[in-house]
Parts: structure tokens; C-alpha cells; sequence
């Protein structure tokens, strides 16, 4: 995470910091993406050994809703993309000139 101080702009970590900072936020992405795709798997597999969505509940965890849309689909739900009008960029024509983007 990049503390910026607030009054001078001025990083309140170090550079070193910031690459570590950076680097344990990358692995924990990876891990957390590992564990979705085990969790995903596991749901998948006690389903085809006959289990109901409220079996397969008690034993992950999971909301029955939960696991019934994980049990539609192949591949485990992505979050939506950000769309293109949200970003700020799009509508540099009502910005005024000096603000950054």
C-alpha cells in the first residue's frame, strides 16, 4: 500500500518498503485465487459424490445459494470489470483543466 503523506505528496514508506508491500500483496492475490479454485474443486467433487447443496454447506461453509451458482458454471465466478464510462479518463472533456486524472 502507498501511504502518500497528505500536506507534501511526500511517500511515507520507503521505496524498499513499497516493493515488499507491493510483493505481499501479489502472493496473497495468488494464494487467495488458490484457495478459490481448491474450495471450487472440493464443491464440484462432493456434488458428484451425491451430496445435497445443504450437506455440501455444513461441510464447506459455503451458503446453499452459494454453492448452487458455483455448481452451475465450469469455471468459478469472476467480478464484473470496471466499466470504461466509470473510469475518470472518459469523461476528461467535463474536467476541468488542471485537476489530475
Amino acid at each position: 500500500m502507498n501511504l502518500s503523506g497528505r500536506q507534501n505528496g511526500r511517500s511515507i514508506l520507503s521505496e524498499k518498503e513499497n516493493l515488499l508491500a507491493a510483493a505481499h500483496r501479489r502472493h496473497a492475490r495468488l494464494e487467495h485465487r488458490q484457495s478459490r479454485d481448491e474450495v471450487f474443486a472440493r464443491i464440484h467433487a462432493l456434488r458428484n459424490e451425491g451430496l445435497s447443496f445443504c450437506e455440501i454447506e455444513r461441510q464447506t461453509g459455503f451458503k446453499r445459494r452459494t454453492v448452487a451458482k458455483w455448481l452451475e458454471t465450469l469455471r468459478i465466478p469472476t467480478k464484473p470489470a470496471i466499466d470504461s464510462d466509470l473510469k475518470p479518463a472518459s469523461h476528461s472533456d467535463f474536467i476541468p483543466a488542471g485537476v489530475p486524472i
